[in-house]
């Protein structure tokens, strides 16, 4: 269904992540297993943003909440470029 090379675990970003965090926000949290993962190993927060809307939504399964929202962010920053682009 998705790309296994952003679905799988991510043992080696998960070492980088302090233990003991309480929040954290993952960026292009595919599916939520990397967020998965913080949450089980240290009750964190996490919260997910995801480009891909259907990764977005199966994140939603593992994370406390996760966005579909950097389309909109891009689309907005495309929008007021090409508005600054006509002036």
């Amino acid at each position: 269904m998705f790309n296994p090379s952003y679905v799988g675990p991510r043992e080696d970003i998960l070492r980088l992540v302090p233990r003991g965090v309480a929040r954290v926000l993952d960026v292009g949290c595919s599916v939520g297993t990397l967020g998965q993962a913080i949450r089980e190993r240290d009750a964190a927060e996490v919260t997910g943003i995801e480009l891909d809307a259907k990764m977005g939504q199966a994140a939603r399964a593992h994370l406390r909440l996760a966005f579909p929202l950097l389309r909109e962010l891009f689309a907005f920053q495309y929008l007021v470029q090409a508005g600054r682009d006509a002036s």
